[in-house]
């Protein structure tokens, strides 16, 4: 599918010290929300986390086991804003995603966003390295 310039939003993640910048899609389909919060979520490609946490040795694996991965973090950085929020898409039934409450920077101004690492590319070609329903 072909998008419209209008259809991505130019991010930067901010965590602490450290930044990424992303090209976001804006997708109406992207409805997943925290189950606690019922907060929007932003849908990131797991390695704007290497970006965000530098200090970490991160692999596309580690990301498919949300809960380990939460714990080892939980354990070496316990001043992280953690969660795990459950998801499915297509050809996943039910899974969990890594989460982290950071600042996101965009034309719309900044506001506190949860971020959540997908351990697979959001985007089958490169276009985008996120998803935003109404995370952002």
């Amino acid at each position: 599918a072909q998008h419209t310039p209008r259809a991505f939003e130019e991010l930067t993640l901010v965590l602490g010290e450290q930044k990424v910048h992303l090209r976001a899609l804006i997708d109406t389909g992207n409805t997943l929300k925290d189950p606690l919060s019922n907060e929007p979520v932003l849908v990131a490609d797991w390695t704007a986390a290497k970006a965000l946490l530098p200090d970490q040795t991160f692999c596309r694996s580690d990301f498919e086991n949300a809960p380990e991965l939460m714990r080892r973090l939980a354990r070496q950085q316990p001043e992280l804003r953690l969660r795990l929020i459950p998801f499915r898409s297509v050809g996943v039934s039910r899974g969990m995603l890594l989460a982290v409450r950071c600042r996101a920077e965009g034309r719309n101004g900044r506001k506190p966003v949860l971020v959540a690492f997908s351990p697979t590319q959001v985007s089958g070609h490169g276009e985008y390295e996120a998803l935003t329903g109404g995370a952002v």
